[in-house]
């Protein structure tokens, strides 16, 4: 946090050196004018030339000081443009017996952009989240009152022809299904409030290098993430915390393999409304793998939890055809690593794909539908993570009604496996040119014990949430 602040005051004092170089330098210039004209005037004090030319210098001195207030006034008035400030409550209730509240709490997220120097772009996005008592993070840490600061973005950018070099911490987004990572398998992702959080806020940013090369025969972007970051996961304690690793019996040390480099490189090519992508990086796996490594003195199991590198290579195209934008990709990724029921760790390969289509007529409203599939080759019943065909069938449905200020939203989701079934009805209504509500219910359908969504099958949910932004 105090990195970002410094951030903010180095650019505010790029913003402001001119301005305040100029000011002082007309500040010490009046003096010398003003006993220059009292001289004159103690001289010619009867002189009528003399008397309008000290009138005229006086007006352009005024006119000089208006210039500044109005040159100051501008660059107040173009920093505040740069700031997008949103305000939020989030509540939700558990429906599903034990009913309780979820989530209670206040959110402030700042977005800051500012071009300079002709050639620079700076942006920062970041957010603050207090987390109050009848909120599960504030119940699991035991506090009334928990702050949490979480950082999106904070970049430098350089542009210059056709190439653009970004640096900090940043967002990269691969891939074409909503919330399945088939080749968008780059940026981490939060899983501390399992389903129960927007994709675009579930991507974590990491610290890397982007470099990109707009060209006549594509696109070309080449990353490099000195340390890697990895999913979240629930906070022990927390509403979504299995607790698959209890302290009393087990005992788990991290490897530094788990922030070790990652890079790749993709090339986009966009043709009309229709596009096509291929990408291959080197990738440590957004969940460590842990290995049984003994045990201690006094009983417990020693785990070893690790970063496993694996290489994907992969395919994203779009094809729009009339009102039908038919979407797909599919990702091979080599020297996957998967858990035994032993705590082994095996490595495979595996092929996970996506295809589906979004349906929009004249009339405004839209269908969409995926499927997702994912098959590791070479499979066995050890691998106690996984089975060797994890398919998931997606249906949505959205329309918006009142001019565009009521958005309704339908999404019915089913695992082919093992047939469990979620859906999800959300209303958004825009109250103003600033505010908006959004009412949010998921009903949960799980019933196969051997799921791993079993133990989250009471978890249905209304979730009310007003945003404020300006």
């Amino acid at each position: 946090m105090r990195n970002i602040i410094f951030l903010f005051l180095i650019f505010g004092i790029i913003n402001c050196k001119s301005l305040f170089a100029n000011s002082l330098s007309n500040q010490n210039s009046i003096p010398n004018q003003a006993q220059t004209q009292h001289n004159e005037t103690d001289e010619l004090i009867f002189d009528d030339d003399v008397m309008l030319d000290m009138e005229e210098k006086s007006s352009q001195i005024e006119g000089e000081s208006d210039r500044q207030n109005q040159q100051s006034g501008s660059v107040l008035e173009t920093l505040l443009k740069s700031f997008k400030t949103t305000l939020e409550f989030e509540y939700s209730h558990k429906t599903a017996a034990p009913q309780k509240n979820v989530k209670n709490r206040f959110s402030a997220r700042i977005e800051y952009e500012y071009f300079f120097a002709d050639y620079f772009f700076f942006k920062i996005d970041t957010k603050i989240t207090a987390h109050h008592y009848h909120d599960h993070i504030a119940q699991a840490e035991e506090k009334d009152l928990v702050i949490k600061t979480n950082t999106r973005e904070a970049f430098l950018q350089s542009s210059f022809g056709g190439t653009s070099i970004k640096a900090g911490r940043q967002i990269i987004v691969w891939g074409e299904a909503d919330g399945v990572a088939v080749t968008d398998a780059v940026s981490p992702r939060d899983k501390s409030e399992w389903m129960f959080i927007s994709l675009d806020e579930s991507r974590i940013s990491q610290n890397m290098l982007l470099i990109e090369q707009f060209t006549g025969i594509g696109d070309f972007s080449l990353f490099f993430t000195p340390e890697a970051e990895m999913d979240k996961n629930p906070i022990s304690g927390s509403e979504y915390d299995l607790n698959l690793f209890d302290s009393s019996l087990y005992q788990v040390t991290e490897e530094d393999s788990l922030n070790d480099p990652e890079y790749g490189f993709r090339w986009k090519k966009t043709f009309g409304r229709s596009d096509i992508a291929l990408m291959v990086a080197k990738l440590i796996d957004n969940q460590p793998t842990y290995k049984a490594n003994g045990s201690t003195i006094d009983g417990r199991i020693r785990l070893t939890k690790s970063g496993q590198y694996y290489t994907m290579t992969g395919i994203t195209a779009n094809y729009a055809s009339g009102n039908f934008l038919w979407k797909g990709e599919i990702a091979q990724k080599d020297k996957k690593t998967f858990n035994t029921s032993r705590l082994d760790i095996v490595e495979r390969k595996v092929y996970d794909t996506a295809i589906g289509f979004d349906y929009t007529p004249v009339s405004g409203y839209s269908i969409n539908l995926t499927y997702i599939n994912s098959h590791i080759n070479n499979w066995n019943e050890t691998i106690a993570t996984a089975k060797e065909d994890d398919g998931t069938i997606a249906l949505g449905w959205s329309d918006s009604y009142l001019n565009e200020d009521l958005d309704i939203s339908l999404t019915a989701t089913q695992t082919v496996y093992y047939t469990d079934r979620i859906g999800n009805i959300t209303i958004d209504y825009t109250l103003d040119d600033f505010t908006s509500l959004i009412i949010d219910v998921v009903i949960l359908d799980i019933k196969n014990e051997d799921s791993p969504l079993y133990a989250f099958r009471d978890q249905n949910r209304i979730s009310a949430g007003l945003t404020i932004q300006f």
